[in-house]
C-alpha cells in the first residue's frame, strides 16, 4: 500500500528554488487530471514521461511557507524532448527530459547538478547509482512508491529520492512521477535553509 504524501505539506525540511527549479513533473517538473487503477509499479506503453509533441504540463512553484511564487510551463517539442524554461523571460536556465535507453535523462543548464537518471521500469525499493555528465558526482537514487496529491489531482507514483553522496552538501531532491503521465511533484532540501516545491497543476496528457 503506497505512503500517503500531500504536495503542499510534503518535505518540509530545507531546499534551495534554483534546485527544484532543476524542473517537472516540476520537474519541472512539472504533471495530471485523474487517477486509474494501475499501480506505479506498472509498465504504460508511453514509458514513464510521455514525449510526444504537443505534450504539455504547467506546474506551480510553492515557497517553504506554501506561498505561491509562480507558474511553470513543461513543453515537449518536435525533436522529443521537454523543455521547461524557469524565471524571468530572459532567462536561460531550462531543464530537459530526454529518453534513454533505460528510463528519462533529465539535463540542466545551470550549474550543480549536470543532469539527473530516472530508470524506469523500477519497482518500490530499488536503489541504484549513477555519475553526472562531467564525471564529477556520484548520486544514490531510491524509488518508493507514493499516493501524491497535488492540485491536478492525487496520483499513485515513483518516488525517486537522489542524493549526492560524499559530498558536505547533502542536497536531496524527490521527484515524484505517475508513469505514462508525466511528472506530478519535485521537491529539493538543501543547506541554506530554504525550501522549493513543485506540483503539477495541468496537463494534457492522459495517462
Amino acid at each position: 500500500m503506497p505512503d500517503s504524501l500531500v504536495g503542499s505539506q510534503s518535505f518540509q525540511t530545507p531546499a534551495t528554488p534554483v534546485a527544484v527549479a532543476y524542473a517537472l513533473l516540476v520537474a519541472v517538473a512539472t504533471g495530471l487530471v485523474a487517477c486509474d487503477s494501475s499501480g506505479p509499479g506498472d509498465s504504460a506503453p508511453e514509458g514513464l514521461i510521455p514525449l510526444d509533441e504537443g505534450n504539455r504540463w504547467t506546474a506551480v512553484e510553492k515557497g517553504p511557507d506554501g506561498e505561491r511564487r509562480g507558474d511553470v510551463m513543461i513543453r515537449v517539442t518536435s525533436d522529443g524532448e521537454a523543455l521547461a524554461q524557469f524565471g524571468e523571460p530572459d532567462d536561460t536556465s531550462t531543464v530537459a527530459f530526454r529518453e534513454s535507453e533505460n528510463g528519462i535523462v533529465v539535463g540542466f543548464t545551470l550549474s550543480g547538478y549536470r543532469n539527473m537518471r530516472l530508470r524506469y521500469p523500477v519497482e518500490d525499493g530499488d536503489k541504484y547509482q549513477y555519475t553526472d555528465a562531467a564525471g564529477q558526482n556520484t548520486f544514490e537514487v531510491t524509488v518508493s512508491e507514493r499516493e501524491i496529491s497535488v492540485p491536478a489531482g492525487t496520483y499513485d507514483c515513483l518516488m525517486y529520492r537522489i542524493v549526492q553522496i560524499r559530498s558536505e552538501y547533502q542536497n536531496v531532491d524527490r521527484v515524484c512521477v505517475k508513469p505514462g503521465l508525466g511528472p506530478v511533484l519535485w521537491s529539493r532540501e538543501g543547506v541554506l535553509g530554504l525550501n522549493t516545491v513543485l506540483e503539477l497543476n495541468t496537463t494534457n496528457v492522459e495517462g
